[in-house]
């Protein structure tokens, strides 16, 4: 009978990492690492912002066959001051590497199609796109991608999400519906066409690298097989809808061009996230 993997999964409170540790459970020896749960059997409680607590929780669970690392603020989370989402995803992400001290066979890392940037893109997007990310968000997933990279660590995967929902958690498709917060529903004319993830999506495509097992270093875009016009989108949540001729927003463009440096990038790149198509290669 072969021997149940031993998985680490940092960050597992959140939203995707639940879903993992219930599916992953079946099939391995799960053990939770995250900042927020409660101490218990294969859950440890760390401060993966402490490098000494870090290296304290990856030592009680070494040695193991898997680490998925998932812990991480999230795009729209805010950090306490002096802090910000760039320092602290790459410090942690550091902690985890120092922690991990290249004992890892396998080594999964949760990105984000942040770090292409959406301004200027003819999609569909490729996996070796070049990397210019407009939020602290994304950078701060390009910066954590590049240190993985340049360990010695011989078996990576690196994931770079599409919006993750389900019908739990749609925030990050209820912007595309509800552009600017608005209180009514947006149909955009012509309507664009995005890539979203379905958790049940990411489930697989973990599910998948888990028991295939370790294969060199890669990169994969994870998303649906399908793309989603902004229509279909819209049906999705109740309420009234407004027709809307994308042209009559196109002068907000032409003005995020004004900005000089790095804001007008960022704005022109929010302009594009919403109402041009964003899609990408899986």
């Amino acid at each position: 009978m072969t021997p149940l993997k031993r998985i680490v999964i940092t960050g597992s409170r959140g939203f995707i990492g639940q879903a993992l540790v219930t599916v992953l459970s079946e099939i391995g020896e799960v053990w939770e690492i995250d900042q927020f749960t409660r101490p218990g059997e294969r859950r440890i409680q760390a401060n993966l912002l402490n490098p000494e607590t870090t290296r304290d929780a990856i030592e009680r669970v070494f040695p193991f066959d898997i680490l998925i690392h998932l812990a991480a603020l999230a795009h729209g989370q805010r950090p306490a001051l002096p802090e910000n989402m760039v320092t602290i995803n790459t410090k942690i992400t550091a902690n985890v590497l120092l922690a991990v001290d290249q004992r890892c066979p396998h080594f999964i890392f949760f990105s984000s199609v942040a770090v292409y940037g959406e301004y200027g893109r003819h999609t569909p997007v490729r996996i070796d796109a070049e990397l210019r990310p407009s939020t602290e968000y994304g950078m701060s997933k390009k910066i954590c991608e590049e240190m993985i990279f340049n360990t010695s660590l011989p078996n990576i995967d690196i994931l770079r999400l599409a919006p993750v929902y389900d019908g739990a958690h749609m925030t990050d498709v209820r912007k595309r519906v509800f552009p600017g917060g608005v209180p009514i529903k947006i149909k955009m004319f012509p309507p664009p066409l995005y890539s979203l993830c379905h958790i049940t999506t990411l489930i697989r495509t973990v599910m998948e690298l888990v028991q295939r097992g370790p294969e060199g270093r890669n990169y994969h875009n994870v998303a649906d097989e399908k793309t989603y016009d902004q229509h279909a989108i819209a049906n999705w949540f109740p309420g009234i809808s407004l027709l809307f001729p994308v042209f009559l927003i196109r002068p907000l463009y032409w003005l995020a061009r004004i900005f000089p440096g790095h804001k007008g990038y960022e704005l022109r790149c929010l302009y594009s996230k919403l109402f041009h198509s964003n899609v990408y290669i899986t």
